[in-house]
């Protein structure tokens, strides 16, 4: 049997992206530039295309480009224009194009001003405090904008947001606030977040 004859080593797994139906069912979220949630829909899409051996349709593509190559390129751009909002889908939708220029077109609307958007953000993060939060919410908003950040391609590591968290405390949490630098392994953003959850439900429970 020549080469040519040979059936695509994904074959299989191709045949089955081209039946999926509901894109949501894989990329469950939808992709909004009030949501902050760039990376985390981007995260989904490449889980997506890893799944059926699609990520050659996320880099340029290398000429010449067979019919198969288009056939799944125009099954997967609907995947693309399912999974954003309608007004980023206006701005990136054209005819004759490809999954690789409406990525890269959606991707620089989120990295435009790119500088300023950083330096505006990490200012934001820097000046949450708890004041009368609750724990959930104080750690959400932090989360929040880290995310932004992350769209931005500036993402904060675990330990910074920590140390974001202590900073934003009020003495009523001096205890944690004190201890977590004293560990000696200092805790994830999650783990020193349930730290305080713990100290806010004791509390709590105390006063009923």
């Amino acid at each position: 049997m020549a080469a040519d004859d040979l059936p695509h080593p994904h074959a299989s797994l191709q045949a089955q992206a081209t039946a999926v139906q509901n894109i949501k069912s894989m990329i469950p979220v939808t992709l909004d530039p009030k949501a902050s949630n760039f990376t985390k829909w981007r995260d989904f899409l490449a889980i997506a295309v890893t799944q059926y051996a699609l990520t050659d349709h996320l880099v340029p593509p290398i000429p010449p480009v067979d019919a198969e190559w288009l056939r799944l390129d125009s099954m997967f751009l609907p995947w693309l224009y399912g999974s954003i909002a309608s007004d980023i889908a206006d701005m990136v939708m054209a005819a004759g194009t490809t999954s690789f220029a409406v990525l890269t077109a959606i991707t620089d609307l989120f990295r435009d001003n790119q500088q300023a958007r950083v330096g505006y953000l990490g200012q934001k993060l820097s000046n949450i405090t708890l004041e009368d939060k609750s724990i959930t919410d104080f750690c959400l908003e932090q989360k929040s904008i880290a995310d932004a950040l992350a769209d931005v391609n500036a993402p904060v590591t675990d330990n910074a947001m920590v140390w974001n968290t202590i900073k934003g405390l009020h003495d009523h949490y001096k205890d944690a606030r004190n201890l977590a630098p004293l560990l000696t392994t200092c805790p994830s953003f999650l783990k020193f977040r349930n730290m305080l959850l713990l100290q806010e439900l004791t509390e709590a429970e105390i006063v009923i």
